[in-house]
């Protein structure tokens, strides 16, 4: 039991149906902003944590999101879901990374998983 506590622990921090505004899409309707609902778990890696420099901040899994759809037109889910896994794992805490994005109108959806090699 000693071991386990004194070792690295594993943690999942996330977003869970968060809705933003974004341009998404590849037909003319689809240049306007519109919903979609961005669904983010990250898993960190850390050996104690005392205070919030040590761990992942949800808040900033919100502010990539947010940044990046107010940047650009992303003509695929599957670029966007990219975007969001590329500049989440550039933290030294990240082991890995799943993203699902949807159209808030439609049921269809995109993932991406995404390990550090």
């Amino acid at each position: 039991m000693r071991e386990t506590l004194l070792g690295k622990r594993q943690f999942t921090i996330g977003l869970r149906d968060f809705l933003v505004g974004a341009r998404v899409g590849i037909l003319p309707k689809e240049q306007t902003t519109q919903g979609i609902v961005v669904n983010v778990r990250v898993q960190i890696r850390c050996t104690a944590i005392k205070d919030l420099s040590d761990t992942l901040d949800y808040r900033f899994l919100e502010t990539v999101v947010t940044r990046l759809v107010e940047k650009k037109h992303f003509p695929l889910l599957e670029e966007l879901a990219e975007a969001i896994c590329g500049q989440i794992l550039q933290l030294p805490c990240c082991e890995s990374i799943w993203v699902q994005i949807r159209k808030k109108r439609l049921q269809t959806y995109v993932e991406l998983a995404w390990e550090k090699t």
